[in-house]
């Protein structure tokens, strides 16, 4: 895919689930060094510390990886072993900022000859314990319809995020891999502004100002 200034890849999936079981720890990110940054680098996720089919969190993982890339300029490809990798975390926001607010696993910015390479059964998957919707700042309660449009602000709003963002990019290729964004286990608020008009961030893969990209063999699903 070449020339794409803007692009969202995910689908609108609606549900009525409350959270299921969360993660019940979080992999230790791992900085690796760079002994030739000016060098095409090979690298697997699992260098970060990610490691697939546990009940761990790999979020940090992925951002440290996503980080030492961007550090580099890209010139690199990152691979991922086969298996499940869980992502998803929010931060509390702080006023007048969402009440909570989804991170982003790998930020890609200003990045150029980067390739992210899955395998036969790559998945990434995010965590169950999110939230999404409109949520009452004060108690954490889904502000549901008609409330929804005659009280919430921008401090009950949640978002869950991006799962890949290449930011600036340029000569990227994404293949074989899943992205699961798991809308059928996680906590579902109101509607901000009744439905109206506002459409809150989780999404499979989001293109700004980049161009020349390659994007194979991806399975992306049960994000809006």
């Amino acid at each position: 895919m070449t020339n794409a200034y803007r692009f969202s890849l995910g689908v609108l999936f609606l549900a009525n689930a409350l959270c299921a079981v969360a993660s019940e720890c979080s992999e230790t990110a791992l900085t690796p060094a760079d002994p030739n940054p000016d060098e095409y680098a090979v690298m697997h996720i699992s260098m970060f510390g990610a490691v697939p089919d546990n009940t761990c969190s790999d979020h940090f993982a992925f951002e440290a990886a996503a980080e030492w890339f961007t550090a580099r300029g890209g010139n690199g490809e990152l691979h991922f072993d086969d298996g499940l990798y869980i992502v998803g975390h929010q931060d509390p926001g702080i006023s007048p900022d969402f009440y909570k607010e989804g991170r982003t696993p790998l930020h890609f910015k200003d990045c150029a000859n980067l390739n992210l390479v899955g395998g036969s059964d790559t998945r990434i998957k995010y965590d169950d314990r999110l939230y999404y919707g409109a949520f009452d700042h004060t108690t954490g309660d889904a502000l549901l319809y008609p409330c929804g449009v005659a009280c919430a602000t921008v401090e009950d709003m949640t978002t869950i995020g991006i799962c890949i963002h290449l930011e600036r990019c340029s000569y990227v290729s994404i293949t074989d891999l899943t992205l699961d964004g798991n809308m059928n286990n996680v906590w579902i608020g109101g509607a901000p502004n009744g439905g109206e008009g506002t459409q809150l961030q989780h999404t499979g893969i989001v293109l700004n100002d980049s161009w020349e990209l390659d994007l194979d063999h991806l399975n992306v699903f049960q994000f809006c």
